[in-house]
């Protein structure tokens, strides 16, 4: 199992993938006069790339990416339909927007969608750490020249 937040991921012709600048951290800075105390929200926009095995597992699923804020709340998840055939795996690769509205480690999960409807069952495959800090310079006006 692969599941990484990165800058860019470029597949080869043969299938290889290179997965360039992995993100584990993004730093929000702010400058000037009256910079806020805390972090004023901002979207932030980050490749995501998923490759499972199915191993003995076969047939239809779906795989959730589902991210959740530092105190636990889930955000929109974005859910994909996938098939395992014996042995053979699925590569998910997208842009996954996130709107950032605070400090601290969000997570990224990775959930294994099994059977439908009622008989729908959820597994946490993994999670992707996101750590977001804000870092706000305040800069105070030199003398004027007269």
């Amino acid at each position: 199992m692969l599941a990484v937040l990165c800058e860019q991921a470029i597949i080869a012709n043969d299938g290889r993938i290179s997965i360039i600048n992995v993100v584990e951290q993004v730093t929000q800075g702010r400058a000037g006069p009256d910079v806020p105390d805390e972090m004023p929200p901002f979207n932030f926009q980050i490749k995501s790339v998923v490759e499972l095995v199915g191993g003995s597992a076969t047939g239809r699923f779906a795989v959730k990416i589902r991210p959740e804020d530092p105190s636990g709340v889930q955000l929109p998840a974005v859910e994909h339909p996938v098939r395992f055939g014996e042995g053979s795996g699925v590569r998910l690769m997208g842009d996954l927007q996130l709107e950032l509205t605070v400090e601290g480690r969000y997570w990224i999960d990775v959930v294994l969608v099994k059977g439908r409807g009622d008989t729908q069952d959820e597994e946490l495959l993994t999670r992707m750490p996101l750590n977001v800090v804000y870092q706000p310079q305040r800069t105070i006006p030199g003398p004027m020249n007269p």
